[in-house]
């Protein structure tokens, strides 16, 4: 791969990223402008079932782009998911509010958030498995890195764009100007990687020996031959997600919304320098993944985070946030995410991986991922017990951990050695 093609597929996923989280960082904003009138609590829970319920359409993007990226490459995906975004986000930046148009603003705002995560996810691990076999076997972890700082460089974009629509000398409706230049953004990437990008990789991906094999295999053959995979990537995949998505998009808006602890743009602040945070120790868990071990380094930080966030529990039933806790989780995350993100792309042969790894992502973000700030606002609503959210992110933590260690058992119990980074991630 050249160094334009590689920071073409970096910026593809930065703003594809970015169109995907500025929603959830303007979840109480859109609330208010697309949805009937309750109380903050109610119009926010409304808000994070709509997003849990256009998550459900992922395993059609999954199905769809994940069978075209194996047969036709992985460009052709990644450039249908930057267009289909780019037009989803400039009717979002310029759609009516409930005011004018009644309940069709909410039934917009559904389809358009239906088309934006359907192509954002799978169009983006499009992006994930094209670096990933693009680098050499001792930058496989690294690989993720890169990926991972430009999806989380669009997460940190779109959570300064969110601060500033929540400044109080900013006009009330600065938040649509966010997604229009997100969909302006996204024009400009396709017009450069229809440019600049190298196809070769897709062209040796139809080389291989068991293209052809597998060319018209249905995906539920795919699943059957690596069901124990589908279910344990499952997990992982929808873990990942799940504890970005608590950390940085419900445990903010938690905190400033609900609990009331902080003023909202002291808690967009801190979310973007948690966020800067997670992006630079991506590059650390990525080194440290690829010259120690994966095992190691996700394990221990899983188990520092689940400490950290107990920690946290007494500060917020107390009515405080504690500062320096929040930024610590937010920087040993990625010390867990990259090596079980690495080990899922891992465990697929080239010829179905973008199938196999699309469809356990989509369904990690059906069952875990998407599910968490919805399961987590109902918990304090039904409770009224404000660390209890903070549990249920402790046992998805747990969980990953325990996934992590029963993957790499596996694969220790064939002809790779589960400690070895070097071995591991060979293929």
């Amino acid at each position: 791969m050249n160094k334009a093609s590689l920071i073409i597929a970096a910026l593809s996923a930065l703003v594809q990223y970015y169109d995907y989280h500025l929603f959830g960082f303007l979840a109480a904003k859109i609330a208010k402008n697309f949805l009937p009138v309750h109380d903050s609590l109610t119009v926010l829970l409304k808000t994070y079932l709509m997003m849990y319920l256009a998550v459900l359409m992922k395993p059609l993007g999954s199905i769809f782009l994940g069978r075209i990226g194996d047969i036709y490459g992985r460009q052709v995906t990644i450039n249908i998911g930057l267009m289909v975004t780019a037009c989803a986000s400039f009717i979002l930046g310029i759609l009516p509010s409930y005011e004018s148009i009644g309940f069709l603003a909410p039934m917009l705002l559904l389809l358009l958030r239906i088309c934006v995560v359907t192509f954002v996810s799978s169009g983006t691990d499009g992006i994930r498995i094209y670096i990933y076999e693009s680098v050499s076997s001792k930058r496989k972890n690294l690989s993720s890195s890169l990926v991972t700082i430009s999806a989380v460089g669009g997460s940190f974009l779109a959570s300064v764009s969110a601060l500033l629509a929540t400044l109080d000398f900013v006009p009330d409706n600065f938040w649509r100007l966010s997604f229009i230049c997100g969909s302006l953004a996204g024009i400009t990437i396709i017009t450069l990687r229809n440019r600049f990008t190298d196809s070769s990789l897709d062209l040796e991906l139809k080389k291989d020996e068991n293209y052809e094999h597998y060319k018209q295999m249905p995906l539920m053959k795919i699943v059957k031959e690596n069901i124990a995979f589908t279910f344990l990537g499952m997990i992982l995949a929808g873990g990942i997600g799940a504890t970005y998505h608590f950390n940085f998009i419900f445990f903010g808006t938690y905190n400033f919304e609900v609990l009331r602890n902080i003023h909202s743009s002291s808690m967009q602040l801190y979310i973007s320098a948690g966020i800067a945070m997670y992006a630079l120790a991506s590059i650390v868990g990525g080194f440290l993944a690829d010259s120690v071990s994966p095992r190691l380094v996700a394990t221990i930080s899983a188990g520092l985070i689940g400490v950290l966030s107990i920690m946290q529990s007494y500060f917020v039933q107390d009515g405080k946030l504690s500062i320096p806790i929040y930024l610590a989780v937010s920087a040993l995350l990625p010390l867990v995410n990259i090596p079980c993100l690495t080990l899922l792309k891992s465990f697929i042969p080239k010829v179905i991986r973008q199938r196999l790894f699309s469809l356990v992502h989509a369904l990690g973000s059906i069952t875990i991922s998407a599910s968490t700030p919805v399961i987590s606002t109902w918990l304090y609503s039904k409770t009224q017990i404000a660390w209890l959210p903070i549990l249920y992110f402790v046992g998805i933590i747990s969980l990953m951990a325990l996934v992590l260690n029963v993957l790499f058992w596996l694969r220790s119990g064939n002809q790779y050695d589960g400690m070895s980074a070097k071995k591991l991630y060979s293929v």
